[in-house]
């Protein structure tokens, strides 16, 4: 029998809840609603336009507690409900538990579907959560459609979270932040690979043009050796950007960091297949594993070697401790093995490419063509209208890219 859920928090308030809009106009347009009618104070406050409910529930201590919080926005023509889940974390704070994480749902408003992404924080000892909610889509006409709004009571200020946080990791680079992991046995590799340069990408956050006007959110460079059919894909994070960015919204500052990070890599014609990592070629189907310091020592080498050769910034201990995991899965559909990467932690890395390696099998011969693609997931803690600490998450949009291997 499956043990049942134990419920850590309710609240259904039927208190309204005020409500701050990055940007009026953008809010204005995406609910169709005329400014006039509209009103917002002189801080981008719109009073008593949101009512919120939620419930928290966990299976024992060893899982992430799980939220699912639902609000509605009431306006004079229209009132839209929203619902949102997923897990969040927990951290001792003082002589309380601080629950911090990403909600995700979506919504249809006026014809335009959108991506509601909430980022929640909340105190065990208080019914108080404060909510920050990145709101994209597009338009009938293509057109980036997004907005910022914030409600809730103060869980943190913004003073005690950077407090709580101890060290702002937005500003140090992962190569300064963690040991030097190169000093392990490794795989042996080839000197006469020569790897080529197949494609290189830059970013974008979808609605960014409304919301953080960011054009550079991160790059993605994609090498591969056809002789012994071994590909590399190489993501620099902009954290510097986005905090550029979001501090001409958010005058009382804020701290950015990647949350994760997103590899793919999939067959879409031919006979060949993807043997596994680099480091275990006979990863079994379906299993999911976490790499160990070895292996963390390994992408240094791989990406030491590229950058000998291709000129990118590699410093030799890159791969740092504060990443937790990599975690690899790879599946298996209509006889395709596709392949599935996250890395997960807190960091950032702006100073240089954070890789993942992959190796190829000619399977019968013949070309196969691949689709790898990447995105990119900040966190960001702001200063909001009210001084509160407001976590808000982006993810980058991903930019498929094709290729073949083989002969």
């Amino acid at each position: 029998m499956m043990p049942s859920a134990k419920v850590l928090a309710v609240e259904d308030t039927s208190t309204a809840s005020d409500l701050w809009v990055s940007d009026t106009g953008s809010f204005a347009e995406i609910f169709e609603e005329s400014s006039s009618n509209l009103d917002f104070d002189e801080l981008n406050v719109l009073p008593n336009s949101v009512r919120y409910s939620y419930t928290m529930t966990s299976v024992d201590a060893e899982e992430s507690p799980y939220v699912i919080l639902a609000f509605t926005i009431q306006l004079p023509h229209e009132t839209i409900d929203f619902t949102t889940r997923g897990s969040v974390e927990s951290t001792p704070y003082k002589e309380d538990t601080y629950f911090q994480g990403k909600l995700v749902g979506e919504q249809s408003i006026n014809n335009v579907d959108y991506l509601v992404t909430v980022g929640f924080q909340k105190l065990a000892s208080s019914d108080n959560i404060k909510v920050g909610v990145v709101l994209t889509g597009d338009n009938s006409n293509g057109e980036d459609m997004g907005v910022i709004f914030t409600f809730g009571n103060r869980v943190l200020s913004y003073e005690e979270w950077v407090d709580f946080q101890q060290e702002d990791l937005s500003n140090v680079p992962v190569s300064e932040v963690g040991e030097n992991l190169y000093k392990y046995p490794i795989a042996p590799y080839d000197l006469n690979d020569k790897y080529y340069l197949y494609c290189t990408h830059t970013m974008t956050i979808p609605g960014s043009s409304n919301i953080v006007n960011l054009s550079n959110a991160g790059k993605m460079n994609y090498y591969f050796a056809p002789q012994s059919l071994r590909g590399v894909t190489c993501v620099q994070s902009n954290c510097a950007g986005l905090k550029t960015a979001l501090n001409k919204i958010f005058t009382g500052g804020s701290r950015i960091n990647v949350s994760s990070i997103e590899y793919t890599m999939e067959r879409i014609s031919g006979n060949g297949y993807i043997a596994g990592f680099e480091y275990d070629a006979e990863l079994p189907k379906g299993s999911t594993i976490a790499i160990s310091q070895p292996i963390r020592a390994l992408f240094v080498d791989i990406l030491g070697f590229l950058g000998s050769s291709a000129g990118l910034p590699v410093p030799t201990s890159f791969i740092s401790a504060v990443i937790d995991s990599l975690e690899g899965k790879i599946t298996t559909s209509n006889g395709t093995k596709n392949l599935n990467a996250t890395y997960t932690g807190t960091f950032n890395f702006d100073d240089g490419y954070l890789p993942i390696t992959y190796q190829f099998d000619a399977g019968t011969g013949g070309r196969t063509k691949y689709e790898c693609s990447t995105t990119i997931e900040y966190r960001a803690v702001v200063s909001d209208a009210w001084g509160d600490s407001t976590t808000l998450y982006f993810v980058t949009e991903p930019d498929p890219y094709q290729f073949f291997a083989g002969q």
